[in-house]
C-alpha cells in the first residue's frame, strides 16, 4: 500500500502572483508532494535546492521549466522532491 495524501491545499494565484521556490517540510507534507492546474497554464520552476540565490535579482540560469497546462498534474517524488526546490514565476508569460 502507498503513502496517504495527507494534506491538500488550494491557491488562486491572480494577476502575476506567484509564490517563491521553497521545499515543504517532509514531517508536514510527506514523501510525495503533488500539484494540480486548474484554470491557466503556468510555469513550474524547478531549481536545485543547494542553489544559492541571487540578492541582486541576476538568473542564474540553473533551473528546470515545467509549463503546467489547465487540468494539468504533476507529482514530485524522490529526487525531484527532494533535491529540487519548487516555484512559480510572477510573470504569467509562459
Amino acid at each position: 500500500r502507498g503513502a496517504a495524501l495527507n494534506q491538500v491545499a488550494a491557491n488562486e494565484y491572480l494577476g502575476h502572483a506567484g509564490i517563491s521556490s521553497h521545499v515543504e517540510d517532509v514531517a508536514c507534507f510527506g514523501a510525495d508532494l503533488a500539484t494540480l492546474s486548474l484554470l491557466e497554464p503556468v510555469e513550474f520552476l524547478l531549481t536545485p535546492a543547494n542553489q544559492s540565490t541571487s540578492t541582486n535579482g541576476t538568473d542564474h540560469g540553473n533551473w528546470v521549466k515545467v509549463l503546467l497546462e489547465p487540468r494539468s498534474l504533476l507529482v514530485l517524488q524522490g529526487e525531484s522532491r527532494y533535491a529540487f526546490m519548487h516555484g512559480i514565476r510572477r510573470t504569467k508569460s509562459v
